[in-house]
């Protein structure tokens, strides 16, 4: 018997005295650790910073501030009136401050100085930069979804079918892409066509041109050549008329001489 368990003594029981374990006995077995990805909470509680209190302490050291400058002015001897005013313009300074800044600016970086809350949101910052950075966000995956295999095996045919529409509308945006430059190709040729098809009708146009100047400036060559010819003849006929009528001069004259030298021989007969 061994602290109150056995038997008092082993005499008639067969046994030697011994307390043994039962190897025949079959423990229950547990089934509250089964699916234990179908908890109904969350598995990790993460605290949170409170805005509110965020705000409620930023709005008490901005207090503290201005009850220090009020200390302060009134340690140098200022007036009340002029005490309260410099104490009004700091506290609207530091609140329009609060507004446009947030919370902040009013906490500390030094871990030593920071309440839960303060290093909560700074925390929560630096988790949201981090999965920024990897371009993803806080909430999109819960706590132990890595480990639940039906919901792993979905997302892996969700990424897959979303990886293949990716290609699908990549290949047709290669496609159509193709298909545009073909279409610009073939304006571009038939633009080409049409400018080369202008510059030879322009060429044509000016050879044209230029043998009907040439033909005009012929014409005009002969023209002139014409009127050189029409002025030679005036100028040998005006010489011809002017021969002649000198010719008809001299012979009238000598005809006059002839008769009065025959006149002039009678009377001195």
């Amino acid at each position: 018997m061994y602290n109150g368990i056995g038997l008092a003594t082993a005499r008639g029981s067969g046994t030697n005295g011994y307390i043994q374990r039962n190897l025949s006995t079959v423990k229950p077995r547990r089934t509250d650790f089964e699916q234990r990805h179908q908890m109904d909470g969350p598995m990790v509680k993460v605290r949170k910073a409170n805005p509110e209190l965020l705000e409620h302490e930023a709005k008490r050291k901005i207090e503290l501030e201005v009850s220090q400058l009020e200390f302060d002015l009134k340690k140098q001897g200022e007036s009340q009136d002029r005490v309260e005013k410099q104490c009004d313009e700091r506290r609207q300074q530091l609140l329009e401050k609060l507004k446009s800044r947030g919370t902040e600016a009013f906490t500390s970086r030094d871990p030593e100085k920071m309440d839960t809350h303060a290093a909560a949101a700074l925390k929560q910052e630096k988790i949201e930069r981090f999965a920024k950075a990897l371009g993803r966000t806080v909430d999109e995956r819960g706590v132990g979804e890595a480990f639940n295999r039906e919901l792993q095996e979905a997302q892996r045919l969700e990424r897959m079918q979303k990886m293949e529409e990716r290609k699908r509308e990549e290949e047709e945006a290669r496609e159509k892409a193709r298909k545009e430059r073909k279409k610009e190709k073939e304006r571009r040729e038939k633009e080409r066509r049409k400018e080369k098809k202008r510059r030879k009708l322009e060429k044509e146009q000016a050879k044209k041109e230029a043998k009907r100047a040439e033909r005009e400036k012929e014409r005009e060559k002969e023209r002139e050549r014409g009127r050189g010819r029409d002025r030679e003849e005036e100028s040998k006929k005006r010489k011809r008329d002017r021969s002649i009528s000198s010719s008809s001069d001299s012979s009238s004259s000598s005809d006059s001489s002839s008769s009065s030298s025959s006149s002039s021989s009678s009377d001195s007969s």
